[in-house]
């Protein structure tokens, strides 16, 4: 893996005809099948529950903002908090300027900034609020990643091969397939994560890409705070060790400022409106969990990457020896220092959240790249390595027994009889895939990394065109029935308490209605003190209310009952 450390310094006019048209083949290859992947089944099922859902709710909030509206939610937000929470400057900045100082439920919003919401009430504004409009810009943006991804990666190895390599199998992440095509601010992270390593990379020969880093950056800091601070400290440690002479460069530090002053301006803004409690909100995110070192490492960040790696995990785990054997070379120190310091950061936080782990997916699939390219050009008289062999055969295996045991319904009935087909599908296409490229690999056959590669591919365009692409994780009751009933019964400025533990804010998105959860015993309280004439309950809950004076509206969803007084 002797690789040049950058690209050379030939312009575009000097590079032979033959290989520019490749370039661009290679390119637009990426990006359509990126858009393809990503831009497929948008519309499968409603909004998920918890950011999806919030987000959207956050950017109808932007795009509906009026006084008239504003006093609706300003009930909400009144109740909801026992008292007026928003005082009367702050409810005209909202109404004024939403697009800068989003609401949720009259709220002011910190988790996620502005950026995602804004991008989705855009595409509400164009296309009507509905699921596909919800996820089509961020689906936008992440199949936009691939190609950048591909260029990122001939910056870092020269090579078109591996680069294309690690592009396709960058795509081809479960967990880059699986969030970029929701409306969450996963895949801007993603985006804007690649953009800076882009933006790192050619600062090396060209100090004018110093305003790249700066600009990912600020998308960084409008999306996930904490991951911009922490990538800033990696950045800074990569050209420490590979580059130093950067660090003491007036133009690259001009160059990042002046991509940072959108951030610079809108962070001062906020505080100037909010004062310290902002940052101490936007500061810690909402998935946040603190727990210790040890099960961060292990139990959830092991355990999340693994999981959204598989397959390719398998090379990964060559590539990083490899790797750690090229420390004297360029790109071998970008995928130490990035992914190394950048770790060892994340343990020294005091929690957790499923988000951190994105920057670590683009160093995957590098290694990956580095893996595959080293076994194409194994000399034909020496086999694979063993261990590689014997972990995907065992994987295929794995997802042999996997597809017979839900073909069998053994030992338990996994699926209902509508999901069984799908899921069928998938895993069979899925096995084969593997199977194949494990004999192939056995047989020392090059072949078999192109098969993987499609067959991988194909498996997720499956996966994601299938109710479970974006309904696999649904809740215990169907949201668009009950929304519906909701909506067409409960005035508009009612709040509704329900039996059901969880918050389901895909729930409050579609009845325009926050449906808040309760413990029995304090529902029955609110019932008594007419808190809320409205509640959504279980059966078990309506028997125990049928004393009191109760009215049902509409018919059983899924064993939820709308009710009020009469």
């Amino acid at each position: 893996m002797n690789h040049s450390s950058s690209v050379s310094g030939r312009t575009q006019r000097q590079w032979r005809k033959e290989e520019r048209w490749l370039e661009w083949l290679c390119l637009g290859s990426l990006w359509i099948s990126a858009l393809f992947l990503f831009c497929s089944g948008l519309n499968q099922g409603p909004l998920l529950d918890g950011q999806e859902a919030t987000l959207a709710q956050v950017a109808k909030e932007i795009i509906q903002a009026s006084p008239s509206q504003f006093e609706v939610l300003q009930d909400f937000s009144a109740t909801l908090s026992g008292n007026n929470a928003i005082p009367e400057a702050m409810k005209n900045v909202a109404i004024n300027d939403p697009w800068f100082f989003p609401t949720l439920w009259g709220q002011p919003y910190f988790d996620h900034s502005f950026l995602v919401p804004s991008l989705i009430a855009i595409a509400y504004q164009w296309g009507g609020i509905h699921e596909w409009t919800t996820r089509l810009p961020i689906a936008l943006l992440t199949s936009l990643s691939v190609p950048l991804f591909y260029k990122a990666s001939k910056e870092l190895f020269f090579t078109r091969l591996t680069a294309f390599f690690a592009g396709f199998v960058y795509l081809t992440l479960l967990f880059v397939a699986y969030w970029g095509s929701l409306g969450t601010v996963n895949g801007v992270v993603l985006f804007c994560t690649v953009l800076l390593m882009d933006g790192v990379l050619r600062s090396r020969r060209d100090l004018r890409a110093s305003l790249e880093v700066g600009l990912a950056l600020t998308g960084l800091l409008f999306t996930e705070p904490l991951l911009g601070i922490l990538l800033s400290a990696t950045v800074i440690g990569f050209w420490a060790w590979d580059t130093p002479r950067l660090l003491q460069s007036p133009s690259i530090a001009f160059g990042v400022l002046l991509g940072l002053v959108p951030a610079i301006a809108w962070y001062g803004y906020q505080w100037e409106q909010y004062g310290s409690v902002f940052l101490q909100e936007i500061l810690s995110p909402q998935e946040f969990t603190a727990q210790g070192q040890w099960f961060k490492l292990v139990l959830f960040y092991g355990l999340k990457l693994s999981l959204y790696s598989l397959p390719w995990l398998i090379f990964a785990i060559y590539g990083w020896q490899i790797t750690w054997k090229s420390q004297y070379w360029s790109w071998a120190r970008f995928i130490l220092s990035w992914s190394g310091g950048y770790t060892l950061l994340l343990l020294l936080m005091p929690g957790y959240w499923e988000a951190a782990l994105i920057p670590l997916f683009p160093l995957l699939a590098l290694t990956v790249a580095i893996a595959l390219i080293q076994l194409r050009n194994f000399p034909l008289i020496v086999p694979y390595p063993k261990p590689l062999r014997l972990a995907l055969l065992g994987f295929a295996l794995i997802s042999v027994l996997v597809t017979a045991a839900i073909a069998f319904n053994w030992p338990i009935n996994w699926l209902s009889t509508h999901e069984q087909p799908f899921a069928l599908l998938i895993l069979f296409f899925l096995s084969f895939t593997l199977i194949m490229s494990a004999n192939l690999m056995d047989r020392h056959r090059t072949e078999f990394i192109p098969i993987l590669m499609w067959g991988i591919y194909v498996s997720l365009v499956l996966f994601v065109n299938t109710p479970f692409g974006l309904e696999g994780f649904s809740e215990n009751y169907p949201v668009k029935p009950v929304a519906s009933l909701i909506q067409t019964t409960v005035p508009p400025n009612q709040l509704i308490y329900t039996s059901f533990p969880r918050e389901r804010s895909s729930l409050n998105f579609y009845s325009n209605h926050p449906v808040i959860p309760a413990e029995k015993k304090e529902l029955l309280k609110y019932w008594q003190k007419n808190k809320s004439p409205y509640l959504l309950v279980d059966g078990e809950t309506l028997s125990s209310l049928k004393k009191s004076s109760v009215k049902l509206l509409g018919e059983s969803v899924s064993d939820l009952y709308l009710i009020t007084k009469k």
